[in-house]
């Protein structure tokens, strides 16, 4: 039954194809599953080193620009400092008269630099002494609010007492 015009080998190839197709199947389906596992692996891996490419330039862009952070905290604290200073001096002098103090604004770029810092360091040291850094700035940022504050109702209180007599 096979045409005259096909090689005799070829008929025979055909044949056991043709009697053993759930074999050639299974293989060809094998050999495709087989690429695809290959194909997803090598791809899997280049995002893997893309991915730790990225972090890793993160990581020294965040280094380079963490001195000037640190800089322009260091000019948060010592502004904060004279304020405190006045708060603290002054105390009985802000009973009589309203005191103008405010809170000097946290630098909110280097805010932005440490909390990248805390998100992409590869080194967990730098990132707990960064995470540390943003608590206590925040803590001590509420408290200097809080104590303006404080010093702003006790003087209004003093001014309402003074008209009062």
């Amino acid at each position: 039954m096979q045409p005259e015009w096909l090689p005799n080998w070829l008929s025979l190839i055909l044949e056991w194809m043709h009697q053993e197709q759930t074999l050639v199947a299974g293989l060809l389906a094998l050999v495709g599953a087989g690429t695809t596992v290959f194909f997803l692996r090598r791809q899997i891996q280049f995002q893997e080193r893309q991915w730790l490419d990225t972090i890793k330039r993160r990581d020294r862009a965040n280094r380079a620009s963490l001195p000037l952070a640190l800089s322009e905290l260091v000019d948060y604290c010592l502004d904060s400092y004279s304020v405190c200073k006045q708060i603290y001096s002054n105390h009985e002098k802000y009973k009589n008269s309203p005191p103008s103090l405010a809170a000097p604004n946290i630098p909110e770029k280097a805010i932005e630099v440490l909390v990248s810092t805390v998100e992409d360091s590869l080194r967990d040291d730098v990132s707990k002494a960064s995470s540390d850094i943003l608590n206590k700035i925040q803590v001590a940022h509420i408290r200097l609010k809080n104590s303006i504050d404080t010093v702003s109702s006790a003087s209004n209180i003093g001014n309402i007492n003074n008209k009062d007599a």
